[in-house]
């Protein structure tokens, strides 16, 4: 994800999508539309629409198939996992390259079964996993910040952040690891 990628600058930017099923996906696998209805979770993106509005139209589309959606409790999905999602655009002003990798976790917390084994809720005929958890990890390079360009040092930055895929009262800054790697320092 760059400055441009955000920008919606591209033809993409005004076309909306429906959502509809990931063929590459085998079947027994695959979510449908229907297993969101009538379930409290919204459908969550994993790679948001947001951050691909400036790109090739085929990764713009690639937003809306179902492969990339996940069950969010609804408060959690347009509080703190918007935030994250925010955020990691938001980088792009900082570094010329970000790259973002989401996902689910399925996180045992059910302290009788030692961690060994856990249960989780599915929604709709297919049975999609609802995670216990999600996370984020954002990427930063080539950072044109004025301050970290003084370093005079390569700099990558890094932010890991898991949050729990119901609605919390934790502030969302919490959940973030953040960390930064200086090489190739100029003493």
């Amino acid at each position: 994800m760059n400055i441009d990628s955000i920008a919606g600058g591209s033809d993409s930017s005004s076309i909306r999508r429906p959502f509809s099923d990931d063929f590459t996906v085998p079947k027994q696998f695959r979510a449908t539309l229907s297993d969101y209805l009538r379930s409290s979770y919204s459908r969550g993106h994993l790679a948001p629409v947001a951050a691909h509005h400036g790109t090739q139209l085929d990764l713009y589309e690639l937003c809306y198939l179902n492969a990339n959606i996940v069950p969010q409790d609804q408060t959690m999905n347009s509080t703190s996992w918007s935030a994250i999602e925010r955020w990691s655009r938001d980088m792009t002003l900082t570094a010329m390259d970000v790259r973002v990798v989401s996902g689910p976790l399925f996180i045992p917390n059910n302290p009788q079964t030692g961690g060994k084994a856990f249960e989780y809720k599915t929604v709709g005929d297919n049975r999609v996993a609802v995670p216990t958890h999600l996370f984020k990890v954002v990427y930063l390079e080539n950072l044109t910040s004025p301050a970290i360009s003084k370093i005079n040092c390569m700099c990558v930055c890094a932010c890991v952040c898991v949050l729990p895929s119901r609605h919390t009262n934790t502030p969302t800054e919490q959940f973030v690891d953040r960390f930064t790697i200086n090489y190739n320092c100029r003493h």
